[in-house]
């Protein structure tokens, strides 16, 4: 039995953050078939150790296709104004309030005109 492994960098392609979480990650075809033209060699050569016909070894064929586009369910129909434009609206004219009572009573305790 052989197991083996292939680390592919993928530093180049588009991060994630920028292009979204909802988009599968990029899959290079090149890879793909690099893996499976490696299958089908140990195949071959484990088939030649038994003894085996060539013709009777098994053969690995590959399709692939792309995962589909998952829809953004956190970000589809969101308003921002709707959810916390209140906390701007009322917090703007509270702080003003205070910020001006806070000068207010800062010069009578002063007694300042």
């Amino acid at each position: 039995m052989m197991f083996y492994s292939i680390f592919y960098n993928n530093s180049l392609e588009e991060d994630m953050f920028i292009s979204g979480f909802y988009k599968p990650t990029p899959r290079d075809p090149v890879m793909i078939q690099l893996k499976v033209s490696i299958d089908n060699a140990l195949i071959k050569h484990l088939g030649k150790e038994k003894g085996m016909a060539v013709d009777e070894l098994p053969q690995i064929d590959l399709t692939h296709g792309t995962y589909p586009l998952v829809s953004a369910r956190m970000i589809n129909g969101l308003n921002l104004v709707s959810q916390i434009g209140v906390y701007f609206f009322i917090l703007t004219p509270l702080l003003t309030f205070t910020i001006i009572l806070n000068e207010l009573v800062r010069e009578k305790e002063l007694k300042l005109r």
